[in-house]
């Protein structure tokens, strides 16, 4: 891939991060207590009160949600966007039309889960580095300590790369770099054969998914094995994996899909601590990852870079 992707300027006190609100509804006080964190942290925050709509099981109907994510990454005065929870409905807002926006000004746009195919799009799309990384108003971020929030946001302000060895598991040894695509397994499993489609050619690909039993977890493996996803991959990186009972999905379960649906050669590392148990580390969505020592470091790119 050839693409030079574009990196968001780092993020600094005193700037204006926008929160909208496009899949599920959430709690109102868990919203107001991150509002609260990162305003602490001396950012500005913008919002509108209809984040708190609901409707049915989606946080307002389609028209409203798709007008204000739009307008929200159209804006140029603000430098991040972040938002609320996943669950359901971004994939509705790209129906019966995909969402087009010229010259898209490159900031920080931060989602996981059910955001996972617009994250890819964008980057694909703008030539620009999206981030995989928590949604302020799901149980994950609440539960993050200090310190781990600290680490976080440490990554959206410095330009330096970061280097990731701990808990690394090797499921098949090799070293690879490329451009990270992915995030959640089912969204991405969604988005086949749909404007959200992107091709992943000789990039690194990550998977997480939660609450989903191992068979249902094979079934997506096979299909995006059958549908030619997996076979030109420079590499695969693995985060959190649990089945329905929340019980995390063993390492040689996820070794049977490597090798049932991979071809040989291609490096796997898993038990990256990201996904919707851990969120140790962001993820440059469009940016550049190496898996060196044989799959026993990971190096992420950095995410932002100074104006």
């Amino acid at each position: 891939m050839k693409k030079v992707m574009r990196k968001p300027h780092l993020l600094k006190p005193g700037d204006t991060i926008e929160i909208v609100s496009p899949s599920s509804p959430f709690e109102r006080s868990r919203f107001l207590s991150s509002v609260d964190d990162l305003e602490s942290r001396g950012y500005h925050l913008k919002y509108h009160k209809s984040v708190f709509d609901k409707k049915e099981y989606l946080a307002g109907s389609d028209v409203l949600r798709r007008k204000s994510l739009v307008k929200a990454l159209g804006r140029t005065s603000t430098q991040a966007l972040f938002f609320t929870r996943g669950g359901f409905g971004m994939m509705r807002l790209f129906h019966p039309q995909d969402i087009k926006i010229k010259n898209l000004p490159v900031k920080i746009i931060m989602g996981m889960s059910d955001h996972t195919p617009l994250l890819n799009k964008l980057a694909w799309t703008h030539k620009m580095v999206t981030i995989h990384g928590p949604v302020i108003a799901g149980s994950l971020f609440e539960g993050l300590s200090g310190k781990q929030k600290e680490s976080l946001f440490a990554q959206l302000s410095t330009e330096k790369e970061k280097v990731v060895e701990k808990d690394l598991q090797v499921i098949r040894s090799g070293n690879a770099k490329g451009i990270l695509w992915g995030g959640n397994l089912t969204m991405l499993q969604s988005s086949l054969a749909t404007p959200l489609d992107i091709p992943w050619d000789r990039g690194v690909l990550f998977l997480e998914e939660v609450n989903e039993n191992p068979y249902r977890i094979d079934r997506m493996f096979c299909q995006l094995a059958l549908a030619g996803k997996l076979s030109r991959l420079s590499g695969l990186l693995l985060g959190d994996f649990s089945d329905a009972s929340g019980a995390i999905i063993s390492s040689s379960f996820l070794k049977s899909m490597v090798q049932r649906y991979l071809p040989k050669g291609i490096p796997v590392v898993s038990n990256i601590k990201v996904g919707h148990e851990h969120m140790d580390h962001l993820l440059p969505i469009g940016g550049q990852v190496e898996i060196r020592k044989q799959g026993k470091m990971l190096v992420i790119s950095s995410l932002v870079e100074k104006k």
